[in-house]
C-alpha cells in the first residue's frame, strides 16, 4: 500500500513516523491485514492501535532478514563446495 492510499482511506495526512509503523504492520504482520482493515484500526485507535501489533511485525521482519542471510550463506557455501569438488574432478551428482 502506498502512503497516499492510506491517507485517503483514513482521511488525514500522517507523519513519517506514523507511516513507518503503518507500513511495518501492513507488510509484515502475519495477520495479513487488508488496506481497509489497517485503515479501520487507525480510525478507531490511531497509532496506539497499531503499536500493539508492532512487536510481532518486528519479529517477523527479524526472522525474514535472518532467513535471507542464512539462505545467502548456504548459496555461498554450496558455490565454494562445488568449486572444490570440480577442482578434484567430482560433481555433485557423483557425491550423492
Amino acid at each position: 500500500m502506498m502512503r497516499h492510499e492510506f491517507e485517503r482511506l483514513v482521511g488525514e495526512q500522517i507523519s513519517d513516523d506514523d507511516w513507518e509503523l503503518v507500513d511495518l504492520v501492513y507488510n509484515l504482520h502475519p495477520r495479513d491485514f487488508t488496506k481497509e482493515e489497517i485503515a479501520t484500526l487507525w480510525k478507531i485507535g490511531g497509532r496506539e492501535a497499531l503499536e500493539g501489533l508492532r512487536p510481532v511485525a518486528e519479529k517477523v521482519r527479524d526472522y525474514e532478514n535472518r532467513l535471507y542471510r542464512l539462505e545467502y550463506e548456504i548459496k555461498k557455501i554450496n558455490k565454494e563446495l562445488s568449486k572444490i569438488r570440480e577442482a578434484y574432478g567430482r560433481t555433485k551428482k557423483e557425491v550423492e
